[in-house]
C-alpha cells in the first residue's frame, strides 16, 4: 500500500454540492490500481452522487517540467524560501504547535500545492494567514522578555528578518515573537539516550514512499532545513551562511523527480554542513547514486584506490588485470575513459558529508567510491603514473572476470586486528587499544601502573565508553579538565545553553607520559577520549594526523522516503574555548601519509610514538 487517506484533513461535515477535492498520492511505479470509496463516521445518513476520480499527471506531465523547472525563477525560489522559514518558525515557537495538537507536515504539503500551482506573492501571503488561523491566536506575556545573552547568540539568527511578506503577517508573526513563552515541545526534545543534544522522535519517515512527490521533497529540505537552523550547535562553523543554503537547495529538490536524484538532492544537503558524523544517510547508496546519475553504463576497477591530499593511489589490483595492463600496485591514476579523475574527487565531496578533506578522502577510500565511477563502452582506457613515468593502457574489460577480486574488496569482514588489545612493546611501555580492553585488565592495571614509563592509547580504532573512561581514571593525576560540553537550548530554538567543563579525578599514582594515536579515522568518541588523554598528564603528547573534525553525540532526523539523516548535537570544544569540529585534533607530532609504507604494512604513527 503506498498511501490511506481518510479525509479527515478536510473537514466535510455537511452537504457540498459539485465540490472538488485534491488528494496527492506520492508517485510510485509500483502502483498497479486505486481503490477509493466513501463512507460515514458517526450517525446519519450520506448520500453521493455523479461521484468521478480524476488522475492528474502532476510533475511526470511535460508541462509541469516546463513550468517548474525550465522556468523556476529567483522570485518563485524567494516565495518559497519564505515560506520555509515562516513554517518553521511557527512550528517552534508557536505554543499551540509545541504540544504536538497540529499535523504541521500535513499544512506545508497542502500550501506546497498551492504555492507551485500560482507562485505569487498574494498566494503567499493567503499561505501565511491559514497557518496563523491554525495555529491560532496566543495571550499576551507581560512577563515575556524574548531578549538573549550575547554569550549564548553563537548560533542565533533573528527568525523574522528578510523576509517579502505582508505587512499585517509581518507584525503578527512578531507578536507571536515578542509573547514567547519557552516550553518544553513535542517536536524536540533531549535523547532517550540521557544525553542533552536534541532528538526529534515524532518526525514521520514516510517509509511507504520509494519516491516522495514535490510536496514531500520539499517538506524534507523545510524540515532539515529549520531543525539545522535552530538546534545544530555548529552551525557557525559553517562555510556559506546558512540562511543562504535554501534557495540553492531547492531547485535541486523540485526537479529530482527520480529516486536516484532524490537521495542525491538530500546528500547535497547533508553534505552542506561540513560535518563528518553526516557523511552516510540511512536509506541512501551512494554507489547508487552516482550510477543512477550517468547516462551510460558504469564499471568497477578491479582495484582499491586511495585518495590523500589530492592524489589517488592503487593499493590492491587484480592479478590478472595488473598482468594484462601493466599498472601495479602503488601507481596513481590520473584519468580513466578520458575522465580526469580530479574532477571526479571533485564531485564527490559535494555529496560525502565530512567535516575536513582529510575525513572525506578517508570516507572515499574505505568505500572504494573511487574504483566505480567511471564510464565504460566495451573498452578501458587508463593513464597512470609510477614514479616520473607516465603509462597509457587500453584493453578490452569484462567485469565478470574479476568476480572473486571484488567478492574480496567489496564484501564485510570483521577487523582483522594485527596486534593484541593491550601488550608490552618493551620494557616499561605498554600499548593500549581502548576498543577491547576487558574490565580485568583494567582492574590489574590500576594496582600495577606505576612501573610503567609509557603508555601507550590508540583512539585510531573507536573505543569503548566505559573502558576509555576508567583508563583516564587510572592514567590521570589530580583533576583533570580535558573538555569543555555546550548544547542547544531546547526550550529556546536557536539559543544555546551556557557550557560546562568536565573534570576528571585521577588516581595520580601514573607518573609516566601518556601517549596518543589518531588519525583521520578517529571519529566522534575517539576525539572526545583524545581530547581529555591529551590532558591527563603533563607530558601527554598526541601523535598522529589530525582527525576527522565531528565531536558531539549524534542526533538523527527522519526524512520522506524512509531516510534518516545524522549531525553532530553537543558542541564540544577544550576549556579555554579552542575549537575542535571540523579541524580536528592536532597532533603534537605529525606523520605524514606514504603510500610505500601503506602497501608494505608499516605503521608509521606507532612507530613515530615509540622515539618520545
Amino acid at each position: 500500500m503506498i498511501l490511506f487517506n481518510n479525509m479527515t484533513d478536510f473537514k466535510i461535515l455537511k452537504s457540498a454540492h459539485l465540490k472538488n477535492y485534491k488528494l496527492l498520492l506520492p508517485f510510485d511505479q509500483k502502483i498497479t490500481e486505486i481503490k477509493w470509496g466513501i463512507y460515514i463516521k458517526g450517525m446519519g445518513q450520506l448520500e453521493a452522487r455523479n461521484i468521478s476520480l480524476k488522475v492528474d499527471e502532476g510533475e511526470f506531465s511535460n508541462k509541469w517540467k516546463i513550468e517548474n523547472i525550465q522556468n523556476w525563477s529567483n522570485k518563485t525560489n524567494k516565495l518559497f524560501v519564505d515560506y520555509a522559514k515562516l513554517w518553521g518558525f511557527l512550528k517552534y515557537f508557536h505554543p499551540k504547535n509545541s504540544l504536538g495538537k497540529i499535523n504541521w507536515d500535513s499544512v506545508l504539503v497542502r500550501h506546497i500545492d498551492n504555492l507551485i500551482s500560482s507562485k505569487t506573492q498574494s498566494t503567499l501571503d493567503l499561505k501565511i494567514e491559514e497557518m496563523l488561523a491554525t495555529t491560532g491566536g496566543i495571550t499576551a506575556c507581560d512577563s515575556c522578555s524574548y531578549k538573549i545573552a550575547d554569550s549564548l547568540k553563537l548560533n542565533y539568527t533573528p527568525p523574522l528578518e528578510d523576509l517579502n511578506i505582508s505587512s499585517k503577517n509581518l507584525k503578527h508573526l512578531r507578536y507571536i515573537l515578542k509573547n514567547f513563552r519557552k516550553v518544553n515541545s513535542y517536536h524536540v526534545q533531549t535523547s532517550p539516550r540521557g544525553t542533552p543534544n536534541p532528538s526529534f522522535v515524532n518526525e514521520a519517515a514516510f517509509s511507504q514512499m520509494e519516491l516522495p512527490d514535490v510536496n514531500y521533497r520539499l517538506l524534507t529540505l523545510i524540515r532539515y532545513w529549520n531543525i539545522i537552523n535552530y538546534f545544530y550547535p555548529y552551525k557557525y562553523t559553517l562555510d556559506d551562511n546558512w540562511q543562504n543554503s535554501l534557495s540553492k537547495l531547492i531547485p535541486m529538490f523540485v526537479s529530482a523527480r527520480t529516486k536516484a536524484e532524490y537521495h542525491k538532492a538530500v546528500l547535497l544537503m547533508s553534505a552542506a554542513i561540513s560535518d563528518s558524523h553526516a557523511s552516510t544517510i540511512k536509506g541512501i547508496s551512494i554507489e547508487n547514486v552516482l550510477a543512477a546519475n550517468r547516462q551510460s553504463p558504469t564499471i568497477i576497477l578491479p582495484m582499491s584506490l586511495v585518495l590523500k591530499d589530492g592524489i589517488t593511489y592503487i593499493k590492491d589490483i587484480d592479478s590478472s588485470f595488473a598482468e594484462k595492463s601493466n599498472i601495479r600496485r602503488g601507481a596513481r591514476i590520473l584519468s580513466v575513459n578520458n575522465t580526469i579523475i580530479d574532477s571526479l574527487v571533485a564531485r564527490l565531496y559535494t555529496i560525502v558529508g565530512g567535516s575536513n578533506k582529510g575525513f572525506k578522502d578517508s570516507f572515499i577510500s574505505r568505500n572504494n567510491l573511487l574504483a566505480n565511477s567511471f564510464v565504460v563502452k566495451g573498452k578501458v582506457s587508463m593513464i597512470t603514473q609510477s614514479e616520473l613515468k607516465k603509462n597509457e593502457t587500453l584493453l578490452e574489460y569484462n567485469m565478470k572476470d574479476y568476480i572473486p577480486f571484488f567478492r574480496k574488496v567489496y564484501t564485510y569482514k570483521m577487523p582483522n586486528f594485527s596486534r593484541a588489545a593491550n601488550y608490552m612493546i618493551r620494557d616499561s611501555i605498554l600499548y593500549i587499544d581502548p576498543s577491547r580492553l576487558d574490565t580485568a585488565f583494567l582492574g590489574n592495571l590500576s594496582k600495577t601502573i606505576e612501573s610503567l614509563k609509557t603508555v601507550i592509547v590508540d583512539f585510531r580504532p573507536y573505543p569503548k565508553y566505559q573502558s576509555a573512561a576508567r583508563l583516564l581514571q587510572i592514567l590521570s593525576s589530580n583533576k583533570n579538565s580535558g573538555v569543555k560540553f555546550q548544547w542547544m537550548d531546547l526550550t529556546n530554538p536557536g539559543v544555546m545553553e551556557k557550557p560546562v567543563v568536565q573534570s576528571v579525578v585521577g588516581q595520580n599514582k601514573f607518573k609516566g607520559r601518556v601517549i596518543v594515536l589518531v588519525d583521520e579515522q578517529s571519529l566522534s568518541q575517539s576525539e572526545f577520549w583524545a581530547m581529555q588523554y591529551r590532558k591527563c598528564t603533563s607530558t601527554s603528547i598526541v601523535v598522529g594526523r589530525p582527525t576527522a573534525g565531528a565531536d558531539g553525540d549524534i542526533s538523527e532526523v527522519a526524512l520522506p522516503g524512509n531516510l534518516t539523516a545524522y549531525f553532530s548535537g553537543i558542541r564540544i570544544n577544550y576549556p579555554d574555548g579552542s575549537e575542535t569540529q571540523r579541524i580536528g585534533i592536532q597532533p603534537n607530532i605529525k606523520v605524514q601519509f606514504n603510500i610505500k609504507d601503506e602497501l608494505d604494512g608499516r605503521d608509521t604513527i606507532l612507530e613515530e610514538a615509540l622515539k618520545y
